[in-house]
This record gives structure tokens, sequence and C-alpha cells, in this order.
């Protein structure tokens, strides 16, 4: 993506630190014009980094001249040579802040040593586990699962991408039965960027842990934390209390959602593993990236590959001839992509298929294949609203999909658990927050049903808070140990007064003040970064009115991949073909370090031995 064609907008703090490289351009005596090249520079990196982007790429910056102009304004070095510039140039043609590519190095360098991290043989008892958890696989058939968890028995590192329902926590579970069979005490962590993925993640695990034998079960993990939980965020200094001098207490860190880590978060998450743990990446790298800046599984995920010997020994723990894996290609065993597992088998949509053509063909950029799967009317998972739709037609869907909840609640329930229970059902997922299709229009429309299936006026004040109105935290609360993302319903305690009710992920309810939830959205409709980690029974997808930057194929792919049972979509042929035919490319250079990384590492394997060391 080049960012050059873009507006700059003055103001905001890509202006004050374009300002500030220049002053500092000044003081170190660079020509005029090699300050307004750093000062311009810097501002457009900022702005890149606001839309996601780790570096900056412009074609000019190939100009010999104008890469003159940027070093002789003493604010910018090459990477390989960066003394204490506050941006750096890779080579191939990138701009970073300095502490960003500090971030890929460190990053990469740290993955790159798992990777390389010899390990022994496999204990025989882990060899066994191996084959009875997947003794339901046809004898000389390769199952992808399988291959994940032999993968992760002969290395300390797996980055497994799969779609909802390809069986990632199914073999993260059958992964802790290898595990614990070779290292009966094996310490394991589990989190999840948010608390609802983290709440998701011990339920799935607890749910297919049911089918083990019971002293096996016993030794499951039992919780799961965010990941700056696990980290021991301190908010007064914003610091984390485990890194390199302090690591995590475990042998076995498994990561799920990991498609939502930034590039600063997974860098100080991997930082703080103690020598020798493994680390286990879950996540679907089709999917949309983080909020912040960084689209770290994705580039960690897009290729794999296996080595010749690495080969021969994963075939023979899976009991298959080596050819099974010939679609697989060839790489050195060492390096991350050997260390890459997808799984593409969907268990979730065999009852309904046209949810996973729809997404399939969305995540391969099948625009035509996509809108016919959407009129197929002899289909009921995916359905499509009329475009544009009425406000008359919005509330239809709105009620349809909120029918349980709003029956509950007319019929006065103020049972926490069932209203949760069938709130949990449907979710409206929207592309953007305001405007006629955004998530503020349909959290007002979905109000206004709620206050009549009550009975009730709508209040004067949209501030003004309606008994059974769902919120969504929009920050964490770890004195309650609530999270951002995490729903509630607002119900009246004995004396009338509303509070949130949220149910933690042991089945406990939480009562909270209503005083206490400043940050919190109205959340019936929510956007679809937010439903990152969630899964309903159906949902309706709200795309923009028109094409726009917003409309990208990750968001559309996540948007239906949330739903277990039926989609509904809003949006036109054009905004569909726009959005499929967008994939969010993030800019940066993560696979250029891991390269760097091992060669790195090699050079330093090959160089001899110095006089001391002899």
């Amino acid at each position: 993506m080049e960012l050059s064609a873009l507006p700059v907008p003055r103001g905001g703090f890509a202006d004050v630190f374009a300002d500030h490289i220049a002053r500092w351009s000044a003081r170190t005596g660079a020509p005029s014009a090699a300050q307004a090249v750093a000062a311009d520079a810097a501002r457009r990196l900022i702005l890149a980094m606001d839309e996601g982007h780790v570096c900056l790429v412009e074609p000019k910056f190939a100009d010999p001249a104008m890469l003159q102009h940027l070093f002789d304004s003493g604010m910018v070095a090459m990477h390989t040579d960066p003394g204490n510039r506050p941006m750096l140039l890779d080579a191939a043609g990138r701009l970073y802040l300095h502490r960003m590519i500090d971030h890929e190095q460190a990053l990469a360098r740290a993955l790159d040593a798992m990777a390389a991290a010899p390990l022994a043989e496999a204990e025989p008892a882990a060899v066994i586990a191996l084959r009875e958890r997947f003794a339901h696989v046809p004898a000389g058939t390769l199952d992808g699962q399988q291959l994940a968890c032999a993968s992760a028995l002969c290395s300390r590192l797996l980055v497994l991408s799969g779609g909802p329902g390809t069986g990632k926590t199914t073999t993260v579970v059958n992964l802790l039965a290898v595990l614990l069979a070779q290292t009966p005490t094996l310490r394991t962590a589990l989190c999840a960027p948010t608390g609802k993925a983290a709440a998701r993640l011990v339920e799935s695990l607890r749910a297919r842990a049911e089918l083990l034998p019971a002293a096996l079960r016993e030794c499951m993990p039992q919780a799961a934390a965010t990941v700056h939980r696990l980290l021991g965020y301190q908010a007064h200094d914003r610091r984390f209390r485990h890194h390199a001098g302090n690591p995590l207490d475990c042998d076995l860190l498994v990561v799920d959602e990991a498609s939502m880590l930034d590039l600063a978060l997974a860098r100080r998450l991997v930082d703080a593993l103690p020598a020798g743990a493994r680390l286990v990446l879950l996540g679907d790298k089709d999917q949309l990236a983080s909020v912040e800046a960084g689209a770290v599984f994705s580039q960690l995920s897009q290729q794999r590959a296996l080595g010749a010997k690495q080969r021969a020994r994963l075939a023979a723990l899976c009991g298959v001839d080596p050819r099974a894996l010939d679609d697989i290609a060839l790489g050195d065993e060492d390096t991350l992509p050997a260390h890459v597992c997808w799984l593409t088998e969907n268990y979730r949509f065999r009852e309904q298929p046209a949810i996973a053509s729809l997404a399939n063909a969305v995540r391969d950029g099948k625009a035509d294949t996509a809108l016919a799967v959407l009129e197929d009317r002899a289909q009921t998972a995916v359905g499509r609203l009329p475009e544009p739709p009425q406000t008359a037609q919005l509330e239809t869907a709105l009620s349809e999909g909120f029918a349980e909840y709003f029956r509950l609640l007319a019929a006065g329930s103020r049972d926490a658990r069932a209203l949760l229970a069938a709130l949990g059902r449907f979710r409206v997922l929207c592309a953007q927050r305001q405007g006629a299709k955004g998530v503020t229009r349909l959290n007002q429309l979905a109000r206004r049903l709620l206050a009549q299936s009550q009975n009730v006026p709508m209040p004067a004040i949209a501030a003004e808070r309606l008994v059974g109105e769902p919120v969504m935290l929009q920050a964490n609360d770890y004195a309650l140990e609530l999270f951002n993302g995490d729903v509630g319903v607002l119900l009246p305690d004995e004396a009338g007064q509303l509070q949130g009710v949220f149910e933690r992920s042991d089945g406990r309810l939480l009562h909270v003040p209503q005083a206490r939830l400043t940050r919190s959205d109205t959340a019936f409709a929510i956007t679809v970064h937010k439903s990152q980690g969630s899964e309903f029974d159906a949902v309706m997808v709200v795309m923009p009115e028109a094409p726009g930057p917003l409309a990208t194929r990750e968001l559309l792919y996540t948007a239906l991949t949330r739903a277990r049972l039926r989609v509904l979509v809003s949006g036109s042929d054009a905004v569909l073909r726009h959005a499929i035919a967008t994939p969010g490319s993030r800019l940066g250079g993560l696979p250029d370090r891991l390269t760097e990384a091992a060669q790195a590492r090699r050079d330093t394997l090959r160089a001899p031995a110095t006089h001391e060391s002899r």
C-alpha cells in the first residue's frame, strides 16, 4: 500500500511528532530541505500506524536524492546501523519508528530461536497417547489435527491456523493429552487477547475434555487469562510484571485468537516466556488483524514448509506414508514455516454448508460465487436484506433476531443467566460505528423495540438506560476481573436500581452498579472488530452503504464466520464485490526480520571459534 497519495490532515499526534522531528533535525544542523523531508516522512509514518501499519512505504524513498535528504536530516538511519536515530529504513524501503522495528527484530529472534531449538525424541508414552487420541482416523490417512499435535510434540513452537469449526480447540485438548503423557507435571498457561475470548477458550476446552479419561481430564488447565492479565499489566506505570527478567511460570503457553495480537503485545508475550517453554499460537490467518499496529499472526502463518527429515519423522508419528505430506512444500526445518500447520476441514458447518460456502468464497476472493450463495433460495442458512434496507425492514430483522430475548423480558424475567444465554444467540455486526447502517443507529432501533416489548416509553435522554439493555465494556476493570468486550445485561437490584450483570467464565454472576459502567456501550449491535473471539447462533452482517476503506475481505469473512447456524447480510452488490476484492493488507517486515534472524543464527554457528573458546 502506498500512502503518498493520501491526504495528510493537520492536527493530532502526527503533526506533533512531525514538528518534534523538524526541531530535532534543526538542532543537529541539518539542511532545511532535509528537515522538511524528515518531518513530512514522520507525519506520514504516524498516519500509517494509525491505520494499523507497522511502517511506511513510499515510492519516492527509492529516489537517491530523497534518501540522501532523509539521511542528511540526522533523523533516519539504516536498520542495520541504527544508532540513536528515531526512524529507521530497512533494505526494502520501509520506514519505521525505531521502537517498532526493534519489536519486529526481537520477536523474530525469539521465534527463530524456538523454531531452531532441537528437542529430544518423543517419549514412547507420548507416541502411544498420540495414536490413542487419533485412533478413529482410518489407517494410512493423514489427519490435520494429528499432524499439528505431532508437530508440537517435536518442537517448541506451533503456529496453528484454521477457520471457525476446523477443530483448533479440539487439537489443543489432544495436544495437552499427548504432552501430559510425556510430562505429567506440565505447567500450562492459557490466554487470549480479550476476556471474552479467554472465557470461550476455557469453555471449549472443558466441553471437549469431557471425552478424556477422568484422571487426564483433572490435569487439564481450568482457567485462562487475558494477555495483559497474564503478563501482569500495571496501570500505574504501564509496564508488565512479567518480562525476560521475570518470566512466566509455565512450560507451555497456549494463545487463542492470536490474530488479535498486535506487534508490541506479541513481542512482550514472547519476551516473558521462560527458557525452554513451548508456545502454541492459535488463530485464523484470514480474519481481521489487531486493532493496533501489526498483523503478526497473518504474517507468521502465511507459509508452511517441512524439512525432509522432519517430514519423515512426522509421518512416522502419524502412521502414514511420507508421501501423504507431499502437498506441503519442502523447506528448512529450523525456520518458522516448518512449524506452521493449517486446519482446513470444517466440522461446524457440515449441517449448514451454505455458511461455509459463502465464507470460503469471500476468503478466496470469489465474488460471483459469494453472490450466488446469497441469492440461493433453496437454502435457509444464508439470507439477505433488500438494499437499501428501510427502517421497517431493519426493525423486522431485529425483532426476529432478538425475539426470544424480548419475549423473556416482556414476561418479566429477571433471570440473568437465561437472558444472557438468549442474548448470545444473535448479534448485529456492523462495519462502522456511525451512519445509517452503523452501530449507533442499529442500537437506537433495537432500544426502541426493547422499550416497546416492555410497554415502557423510550427515555428522552439517550444516556438513560433501559431494563434489559445489553452493555459491552469498552475498557478493562482488573479489580472486578471484567474486560474490554465483556457483555452484560442491565437489571434492577432489590432497590430497583439498575446494575450490570455479567457471567464469569466459571459460571458465577457478577453484579456491577451502573455508576461503575461509565465506559460501556449498548450491545445489540457491535462492530465486527469487537465480535472477534465470539460466536453466535445467528448474526446480521451490516456492511456500509457505499464501497470504502472499511469494507474489506477480512472484515466480511470475520463477520460471516461468527455465525454457527444462520447469517443475514445487508449490503449491496457493489459493496460486497468491493469488499471481496479488497484484502486488507497491513504493511510490515516481520517475514524479512525472520529471514534475517535465521541468517544471523546460521552465521554465528558457522563462525570459527575464537582463541579463548578453543
